[in-house]
């Protein structure tokens, strides 16, 4: 590879590492939400985990045709290290806004619906008619 292209791999690579980051604020704050036991939170970890390597591999296929060398390491280390730094408190509140108005407007639709449902079926017992 020249110079110019393992520039752009390290820049592609870096920004990466802080979608990488991303993804781990998401999966914290729905950790955060859901609240599992220890080995909830050890399975969700492992499969965590196993998805980042999926996808970093075929991120890494896509852009190296899977040539990997020490400064695609560096870079998503170092893409991870600066969002996690300088990112991290802002979009772990903005996700933890909108992972709970969503919950909050789930569980307002699910009343809702169940209170349209309630009252659209008909009386258990019809009245009867009294000669």
């Amino acid at each position: 590879m020249f110079v110019l292209e393992q520039a752009l791999v390290f820049a592609l690579v870096t920004v990466w590492g802080s979608f990488v980051g991303v993804i781990l604020d998401c999966f914290r704050t729905l950790r955060r939400i859901w609240r599992p036991k220890s080995w909830g939170t050890s399975l969700g970890d492992v499969v965590f985990w196993l998805l980042v390597t999926a996808f970093t591999y075929f991120f890494l296929m896509l852009i190296t045709w899977g040539e990997v060398r020490f400064y695609i390491f560096l870079g998503m280390g170092l893409g991870l290290y600066l969002y996690l730094k300088f990112c991290s408190k802002i979009i772990s509140k903005f996700l933890g806004t909108v992972f709970f108005f969503g919950q909050d407007l789930f569980l307002f639709l699910v009343g809702l619906f169940s209170k349209w449902r309630n009252s659209s079926k008909p009386p258990s017992n019809p009245p009867q008619d009294v000669p």
